[in-house]
C-alpha cells in the first residue's frame, strides 16, 4: 500500500500547525485559541490515529515493506525463474531446492505452499514472520528467497548456466592445462624459479657467499660503525640526530628556568589547591601530618623524575630521609573509607 498521500497529509498539518503557533506567539495571543482557529482541534484529533499507524509501520521489519510489492514481482518472478538454470557449488543447497519449488508453483499456477518448504537458507527473524500466523505466508517466503538468491548471486555462491555476468568462480581462474603448459615452458612470469629445490639450492649458495664476505670485512675492519676485537663484536654508537644548535638552544632555555627544589614547588601547589590533604592514613584516615616528608616520600618513589632530568637536591635528600616516619601514608582516593585498625 502506498502511504505517500498520508504521510504528505500529515506533514502539511503540522506546518500548519507550526503556523499557528508561531503566529499566536508573534502576536502575543493564546496559543490554543489560534490553533483552533487556524487548523482546528477536531481535525488534530482525527488525524492522531492515522498518525500512531504510520509510526507503528516504520518499526515494520524489511521482509514486510518488500512484501507491499509483491504484485509486481509476481508478474515477473515467474518466468524469471523458469528462464535461467541456477548452478551452487553446495550439494543439496536448500535455496536451490527452494527455487525449483517455487518454479514449480508457477509451472502448476499453485498459490499456496505445500506443508514442508526448504527453510534453511531463510534467517531466525525471516522464519518467525513467514511461519508466524499458523501457516505459512506465500509472499513472504517467496520475496525473502529471491532477496537470498540476489545475495547469493553477488557473492558468486550461486551462478548461472552460461550468463557473462553470473559465471562459476572457476571461470574466472586459469585453466589447469594452460598453467601446466606455461610452467613447461618456463612462461609464468612469476619472478622466482620454477623449480624449489633450485632456487633454495640458489638461496643457499648466495647466503653463504655473503656470510664469508662479512666476516672477512670483520677481520679485517672493513665494516663501518663495526669492529672485531679479540673475538668481540663491538658496535659504534651512532651519533645523535639533534643539531648543534637545538643543543644551545636548549642550555639556554634550561637557564632561564627558576633553581626551585621539586619538593618546594609541590608545596606550593598544596598550598594553592590543599591536594595533598587527599593523601590519607590507610588505617585512620588522618590528612599528613607532615606535609614535606609525605611530598618526599612521593617523590622518592617515583624514580623516572630523575631519569627526566630532574636534578638531585640537597634539600630533597634531607626530606627523603625523613620518609620512614611517614611511611604509613600513602596516595589513596578522597572517596574511599578508611580501613578498621
Amino acid at each position: 500500500m502506498d502511504c505517500r498521500p498520508d504521510t504528505a497529509k500529515a506533514l502539511r498539518m503540522f506546518l500548519q500547525t507550526i503556523t499557528a503557533l508561531q503566529s499566536a506567539n508573534d502576536h502575543g495571543r493564546n496559543a490554543l485559541e489560534v490553533l483552533d482557529q487556524e487548523v482546528g482541534w477536531h481535525r488534530l484529533l482525527r488525524i492522531k490515529p492515522e498518525l500512531e499507524s504510520m509510526v507503528e509501520n516504520n518499526d515494520a521489519s524489511a521482509l514486510s515493506l518488500a512484501a507491499e510489492q509483491y504484485a509486481t514481482v509476481n508478474k515477473y518472478a515467474g518466468a524469471f525463474l523458469q528462464a535461467f538454470t541456477f548452478r551452487s557449488a553446495r550439494r543439496h543447497d536448500p535455496l536451490l531446492a527452494a527455487i525449483s519449488l517455487l518454479t514449480r508453483l508457477y509451472t502448476e499456477k499453485r498459490r499456496t505452499l505445500p506443508d514442508r518448504v526448504p527453510v534453511t537458507h531463510l534467517s531466525q527473524a525471516d522464519r518467525r514472520l513467514i511461519f508466524g500466523e499458523g501457516r505459512s505466508d506465500r509472499r513472504l517466503y517467496e520475496i525473502a528467497t529471491l532477496a537470498a538468491l540476489r545475495d547469493r548471486l553477488r557473492s558468486a555462491d550461486i551462478w548461472v548456466d552460461g550468463s557473462r555476468s553470473f559465471p562459476p568462480i572457476d571461470e574466472h581462474l586459469m585453466p589447469r592445462s594452460t598453467i601446466t603448459a606455461m610452467k613447461e615452458e618456463d612462461r609464468l612470469g612469476l619472478g622466482v624459479q620454477s623449480n624449489g629445490a633450485q632456487w633454495l639450492a640458489e638461496a643457499r649458495q648466495m647466503l653463504g657467499f655473503n656470510l664469508k664476505r662479512l666476516a672477512h670485512r670483520a677481520r679485517s675492519g672493513k665494516l663501518e660503525g663495526v669492529r672485531l676485537e679479540a673475538g668481540t663484536l663491538i658496535v659504534t654508537p651512532t651519533a645523535g640526530e639533534v643539531p648543534p644548535a637545538a643543543d644551545e638552544l636548549n642550555a639556554e632555555i634550561s637557564d632561564m628556568y627558576p633553581l626551585v627544589e621539586v619538593s618546594d614547588l609541590l608545596r606550593e601547589v598544596h598550598e594553592w589547591t590543599g591536594f595533598a590533604d587527599c593523601f590519607t592514613h590507610v588505617r585512620t584516615g588522618d590528612t599528613p601530618r607532615n606535609v614535606s616528608a609525605m611530598l618526599a616520600g612521593v617523590l622518592a618513589e617515583q624514580p623516572t623524575l630523575v631519569r627526566n632530568g630532574w636534578p638531585a637536591r640537597p634539600k630533597a635528600s634531607a626530606l627523603i630521609r625523613s620518609v620512614g616516619c611517614a611511611r604509613s601514608t600513602r596516595g589513596r582516593r578522597p572517596t574511599e573509607q578508611p580501613r578498621p585498625a
